[in-house]
């Protein structure tokens, strides 16, 4: 019980130092008031009369037409929209928004989407207290990681516009089971070595001469080059 207590301490003086501004990053901390929020890992805040989009730093949230992004939308609305926070402002990205770090109520939202499981943290900039949570997170199987393989936000987005609406709609069906007849276990997807498309087991084209390339989730797929099948993930 000690160590527990022990360990939740030094989390929260990590998160107390990295909010208030006992880091290197460290610019300004500012008050605003929620006006919108985009997904669960944009907002915008209303900062003296002027609206500022601002991007949470450290995370990425599930897209809005992935598995989980409305509920990281939602997450995010229950907890800042109409509210006054505390912005820890760092620096802007390449889409002109605003990185940093949201307060409020004494919770800080970037922290809170990892720990319920509707975020991943960036393992190139965030600390290592963010990495510590998610890793909880998946152990516990919270949110998104109710999945054994969700595919992730930033492969997500490599994919062309019109094949969003075919992972999307593919996240909402029941997991594809992890093992067919005649396929060792844990193989779920198939790649097509000539045309780049990945097929589900039961689909037709599954067992072609060309499907060779073997990939046990639609993230490792997809990281690969491979586009989903239109006929077995539709």
């Amino acid at each position: 019980m000690l160590r527990l207590i022990s360990r939740r301490a030094v989390v929260l003086l990590v998160l107390s130092l990295l909010f208030f501004g006992i880091t290197k990053e460290s610019t300004e901390t500012i008050a605003g008031k929620v006006v919108s929020v985009s997904d669960g890992d944009t907002v915008t805040l209303l900062i003296d009369g002027q609206q500022e989009k601002i991007r949470l730093e450290g995370i990425d949230c599930p897209e809005k037409g992935q598995a989980f992004g409305r509920r990281a939308k939602q997450f995010t609305s229950d907890m800042v929209f109409g509210k006054m926070v505390s912005l820890k402002r760092l620096k802007k990205d390449r889409y002109g928004r605003t990185l940093g770090w949201i307060q409020v109520d004494g919770e800080i939202l970037n922290i809170e989407l990892i720990r319920a499981g509707y975020a991943w943290h960036y393992k190139e900039s965030s600390s290592p207290v963010l990495s510590l949570l998610e890793k909880e997170a998946r152990q516990k199987r919270k949110g998104l990681w109710i999945e054994d393989n969700p595919l992730t936000p930033w492969n997500y987005r490599k994919l062309p516009r019109n094949k969003h609406m075919l992972i999307g709609s593919y996240n909402k069906q029941e997991t594809v089971p992890s093992k067919t007849p005649g396929d060792k276990q844990g193989l779920i997807f198939r790649g097509n070595v000539k045309s780049h498309k990945f097929h589900k087991p039961g689909c037709l084209s599954y067992t072609c001469k060309n499907c060779i390339k073997e990939f046990s989730s639609i993230d490792e797929a997809i990281s690969a080059g491979y586009e989903p099948c239109r006929k077995c993930i539709p």
